[in-house]
């Protein structure tokens, strides 16, 4: 039980100390409301089915609640596919982030097996010049983004996807639309 309330403490520690690595860097895409009255961090996986379920219910969250600034820390874990997705859309989002959505909303949203050919055709139904995209993929920033929110999620110990950052509450899994609301009226309480 000591052992448990100290890593409740360590982890209550690191949410404090990492804050604004974990809410303000400009690297992460941020969707919602930019300027929103409360930050909500979801760590995700392209591949995981599980944040693909729990996606219309975020966005319903974002479209009931203007006033939600949503970060989304990258999270690859599940396998190589997983890490081109993701170098894929940080890219994008460095590139031209009013596009970004268009793309992150079609892989969330698609059904089936996620190959890099999937992926490329995405990024060019938003938009994007995939050449553009792919030289981007390469940036030394792309790859500290991801360094970075792996180290993140290990000293917040996240181990799955999704997980999901709310004031001093880190939950994992796909929650649903009641404990999202509570967990946000919280926060701002």
């Amino acid at each position: 039980r000591r052992q448990e309330m100290s890593k409740q403490n360590q982890t209550k520690d690191n949410l404090t100390r990492l804050s604004s690595v974990l809410k303000t860097n400009p690297n992460s895409p941020v969707i919602g409301n930019p300027d929103g009255n409360i930050t909500v961090v979801e760590f995700f996986d392209y591949r995981c089915t599980y944040c693909k379920k729990v996606f219309p219910t975020v966005q319903k969250l974002l479209k009931d609640d203007g006033d939600i600034r949503y970060v989304l820390k990258e999270f690859p874990i599940l396998g190589p596919v997983s890490e081109i997705a993701t170098r894929a859309s940080l890219a994008m989002w460095s590139i031209d982030p009013d596009k970004y959505m268009s793309f992150h909303t079609a892989v969330m949203t698609s059904r089936g097996q996620l190959d890099e050919a999937r992926i490329f055709k995405f990024a060019d139904k938003a938009g994007y010049d995939i050449k553009e995209v792919r030289g981007k993929m390469k940036d030394p920033a792309v790859e500290r983004e991801i360094a970075t929110n792996i180290r993140l999620a290990e000293d917040l110990g996240i181990s799955g996807t999704p997980a999901f950052v709310i004031g001093n509450h880190i939950v994992p899994g796909a929650i649903d639309m009641a404990t999202l609301k509570q967990l946000v009226q919280a926060a701002r309480n």
